[in-house]
């Protein structure tokens, strides 16, 4: 039932109104969380389209007539709206930050990351959002540019054989 679920309901739940599928992806549990306590997760978990989510009573695990509901403007949803539709405010200080800068352009939730590990320093691969680069000082952007788009995740033989060394070392492989 899980696998016919993963895969029909993002074709198949579309906005009667313009006929535009609602859902992006519908993750099993197995592919969100781990640990000792799995069993108590839901075993979906459903990420809605930018602008859609799912029913407020749906969220209690209550029933009405509305399946998702699409947000209008001014309309503050809190669960189950897609990660780059949520906003909020960052206070940060490091060097590699310009100072006193008031950044009012919107910019979603997950550019939050790849700007914290930008100030660190820290190599990152493949992150939805880019790093906000009006927080960066100019001498830092200079000698550290923004990455832009996904980079090229492929190990090298040596890296693989490695990794493979660790895990069988652990008693994974």
């Amino acid at each position: 039932m899980r696998e016919t679920l993963v895969k029909a309901l993002p074709n198949k739940l579309r906005n009667p109104e313009n006929g535009e599928a609602v859902i992006e992806r519908v993750y099993r549990k197995e592919e969100l969380y781990t640990g000792d306590y799995l069993f108590c997760a839901p075993d979906l978990v459903v990420l809605f389209k930018p602008g859609y989510a799912p029913s407020s009573r749906s969220t209690h695990i209550d029933f009405d007539e509305a399946i998702f509901t699409a947000s209008s403007a001014g309309e503050t949803a809190i669960v189950g709206m897609h990660p780059s539709m949520l906003t909020g405010f960052l206070i940060a200080s490091a060097p590699s930050l310009a100072e006193r800068v008031t950044e009012y352009e919107h910019k979603p939730l997950t550019a939050v990351v790849p700007t914290l590990l930008h100030a660190l320093g820290v190599e990152y691969v493949d992150i939805e959002s880019p790093a906000i680069s009006t927080l960066f000082s100019s001498e830092y952007l200079e000698d550290h540019p923004i990455r832009s788009g996904s980079q090229n995740q492929e190990l090298s033989a040596e890296d693989e054989e490695l990794i493979i060394s660790h895990l069988r070392d652990l008693g994974y492989v």
